[in-house]
């Protein structure tokens, strides 16, 4: 059995960012959403993730690295938004996902998340 590691590293905004498969990026979006979150921005999330192919279209189209998802500012300004931007990749033929999630998401329910999904190890490396 491969261990299977992740790293979730702390930019100098104090903003979380984790890199994923399109498959295990719907995965933590379920997890996240099982948590007991359920914020617009989350919504909109499995939206883009759901239509993949068109959204890296539509965002390389306009130039653009990362797309944000719609957020209700109610749910901003009560610290209840998860994912601040998200960036589509794809490599190799491989679709990957880029979240920039909330500066004030509880990193724990983050990183157990990423357990549940099938991750032995869990790395958190923050950025200066």
């Amino acid at each position: 059995m491969s261990s299977r590691s992740i790293t979730i590293s702390i930019d100098v905004t104090r903003s979380p960012r984790v890199t994923l498969e399109l498959n295990n990026a719907s995965e933590f979006l379920k997890c996240i959403e099982s948590e007991g979150y359920s914020p617009l921005d989350l919504y909109e999330t499995k939206t883009i993730l759901e239509n993949f192919d068109e959204y890296f279209r539509l965002a390389k189209k306009k130039f653009q690295d990362y797309i944000v998802p719609a957020r209700d500012p109610k749910e901003v300004v009560e610290g209840k938004s998860i994912v601040h931007k998200v960036r589509l990749i794809v490599e190799n033929g491989s679709k990957m996902v880029e979240f920039v999630l909330d500066r004030r998401v509880d990193l724990e329910k983050i990183k157990n998340c990423l357990l549940k999904i099938g991750f032995n190890e869990v790395v958190i490396i923050e950025s200066l």
